[in-house]
């Protein structure tokens, strides 16, 4: 939901989710050797950016270093990283 407007997105394809749990993966390992404390939360989790909970996203990978943003059921806030992966269709939304 961006605005209040709610955008109905495809179901992601396997390449997709693979490449998503492989990146995650990598960046949870790259913090832990460095003893980092930041969180790396995979989708579904809600990321909401404004106050009156308008803008509602689900990117495919979160990092998040300011644990108090991340409550129970969404992160508030601006996280540290996103990471989303573009399908086909997603770059033709972007692109056209």
């Amino acid at each position: 939901m961006i605005d209040g407007v709610i955008y109905d997105l495809n179901t992601p394809i396997t390449i997709h989710q693979q490449l998503a749990f492989e990146i995650r993966i990598r960046l949870r390992e790259y913090i832990r050797q460095n003893k980092g404390l930041c969180m790396v939360l995979p989708s579904p989790v809600s990321v909401q950016l404004d106050e009156d909970d308008r803008t509602m996203l689900q990117p495919d990978v979160v990092v998040c270093c300011d644990r108090d943003k991340i409550l129970r059921s969404h992160v508030y806030g601006a996280p540290d990283m996103v990471i989303e992966i573009l399908s086909p269709s997603t770059r033709k939304k972007i692109w056209d």
